[in-house]
């Protein structure tokens, strides 16, 4: 597959361009909606997976953002561990508050009653990393 280094692609006549961006036609109209690249990879993705489908994005912290920013809106919360990657502690603490997003933090990931005395009804994910960076320690072991 060829790695498709471009911003825009040809729409043909204004009409199929009308039927791209209105989602009517599958194609690719501009790379911040999807470009063969990644649609590639992303239907690669799901078939090693068996999903119905994948969504790849720029980086890890892009990933997780755009988790939480669609499972939590404001007066929800997220409980995560301490020991996770700077960035995801800044977004839990600084990033999502501004959005009325409320990280809480266990502070010890090893105890399972830890995370019960968290959930709450405005708990919407509990989040961890398998391998925390940069400790390596070992999430939720029972």
């Amino acid at each position: 597959m060829p790695i498709y280094h471009t911003a825009a692609f040809e729409l043909g006549d204004f009409d199929r361009c009308l039927r791209l961006f209105s989602y009517a036609e599958e194609g690719h109209s501009y790379v911040r909606f999807s470009n063969p690249t990644s649609s590639v990879l992303e239907r690669r993705i799901s078939a090693l997976e068996g999903g119905s489908s994948a969504l790849a994005m720029a980086s890890g912290m892009a990933a997780i953002s755009n988790t939480f920013l669609n499972l939590a809106c404001q007066g929800d919360e997220i409980v995560a561990v301490k020991t996770l990657y700077g960035g995801s502690i800044t977004l839990l603490s600084s990033v999502l508050p501004q959005y009325g997003i409320t990280g809480r933090f266990v502070e010890e990931p090893s105890d399972p009653a830890a995370f019960e005395a968290l959930i709450n009804n405005k708990t919407r994910a509990i989040y961890i990393e398998s391998l925390g960076n940069p400790g390596m320690n070992i999430g939720l072991v029972q």
